[in-house]
């Protein structure tokens, strides 16, 4: 499917679906250019980014939930109606605040798309993206010389520490030898 077709079936934006790529939260497209094509795969784990963020997790948390354990294979427990649901209820490990599992909460109806078998998503992980995907990085310039380089997006907390990390770097190169 092509990413205009991929974005009207998970209700996002075109925009969005290139932005999760940047930031490693989907695979590249198959393919490059104007013969880019998705997956149902991609179609998946899109869906799996909007449950993660109707539970309030940042796009740091989702990344490296996605990344510590990969959609599974196609198989017997695949091919269930919610799989990639109760994946998402395994990962996280808790029932949304209504009390039932998040695959009860948001249960495909019958013309859905994860009722389709698709094959699986090329393997990636929560480090970036090595051939034909970007990151974002920042870029501390802390004197001359000596730089410290980010990747984003951050959890909050390792911000913060960041944030610390850096004043205490810049104090210690303004001091006097």
């Amino acid at each position: 499917m092509t990413l205009v077709e991929l974005a009207d079936a998970a209700d996002v934006t075109a925009r969005t679906v290139r932005y999760y790529i940047q930031q490693g939260l989907l695979p590249p497209p198959v393919g490059g250019g104007a013969t880019a094509s998705y997956t149902d795969a991609h179609l998946r784990q899109l869906k799996a980014i909007k449950a993660f963020q109707l539970q309030h997790l940042p796009l740091s948390e989702i990344r490296s939930r996605l990344g510590q354990e990969p959609p599974a294979e196609p198989g017997p427990a695949a091919a269930a109606p919610s799989s990639a649901l109760d994946y998402l209820d395994r990962v996280l490990g808790h029932k949304p605040s209504g009390g039932m599992p998040l695959a009860a909460s948001i249960a495909p109806n019958a013309g859905s798309p994860l009722l389709v078998r698709s094959p699986p998503a090329p393997p990636y992980g929560a480090s970036p993206p090595t051939s034909g995907g970007r990151s974002t990085w920042d870029r501390h310039q802390l004197v001359a010389d000596v730089e410290l380089h980010v990747r984003r997006p951050l959890p909050r907390d390792v911000q913060r520490k960041l944030d610390k990390l850096l004043d205490y770097a810049r104090q210690l190169f303004e001091e006097a030898p």
